[in-house]
């Protein structure tokens, strides 16, 4: 059996532990909620599920966007960073931890 890859499933989930943090914040959630999705407006009305609904994927997908843009423009460079660095200071620490 060939093991199942695709690079877009593969890049939003990479992304998707950042959207938990991110709309979970807790000092995010209630702003967003109350000011940005009105809940409590929409709370009562027949087309409750509908608005839940697009609130999720609109949650999802600006929270998406927000993740791929810190991975993109933090992450990437400190691990470029972190990797010249190590390249530099590995074969030091083997022989220094080696004369241990």
């Amino acid at each position: 059996v060939k093991p199942f890859y695709s690079k877009a499933l593969n890049s939003i989930a990479s992304t998707t532990f950042g959207v938990y943090l991110i709309h979970d914040n807790q000092f995010f959630r209630t702003y967003m909620w109350n000011e940005i999705f009105q809940v409590d407006r929409y709370g009562k009305e027949s087309y409750i599920f509908i608005h839940m609904l697009l609130c999720a994927v609109v949650i999802f997908a600006v929270c998406f966007v927000i993740e791929s843009v810190r991975k993109l423009f933090i992450e990437k460079p400190i691990l470029i960073l972190y990797d010249k660095i190590l390249n530099k200071l590995g074969p030091k620490l083997t022989v220094f931890i080696k004369k241990f």
